[in-house]
């Protein structure tokens, strides 16, 4: 059994308080980072309108869309996400709340 916010695999990471231009009070709702998140999706992937259950290889999503995803989240948030997270969190709400538990516990 895995702790919560880390994979199998252990490749959980945090949401960096120390990335430049992001600080402690920069943290994000669950709807504002669902927001961030969906808007990334749609961007990388040039749909609209996607649903929050919506699964990102469902849409068409592979590895280099998820590395991308994985650049700008990073640029958004501060955020490093690995890529595992996408197997582990396939959908925008799942991916959104994995960023808030890593917020959360980075917070500690």
């Amino acid at each position: 059994m895995t702790a919560p916010g880390q994979s199998a695999g252990n490749t959980a990471r945090h949401v960096s308080k120390d990335t430049p231009g992001h600080t402690e009070n920069d943290r994000k709702s669950p709807s504002e980072l669902r927001e961030v998140v969906t808007g990334v999706w749609q961007d990388v992937l040039r749909l609209d309108g996607l649903a929050p259950d919506a699964n990102f290889f469902e849409l068409g999503g592979h590895s280099l869309t998820a590395s991308q995803v994985i650049s700008r989240l990073r640029h958004a948030l501060g955020a490093e996400l690995p890529l595992a997270a996408f197997f582990d969190h396939p959908t925008i709400a799942e991916q959104a709340d994995h960023l808030a538990a890593l917020e959360r516990t980075d917070a500690r």
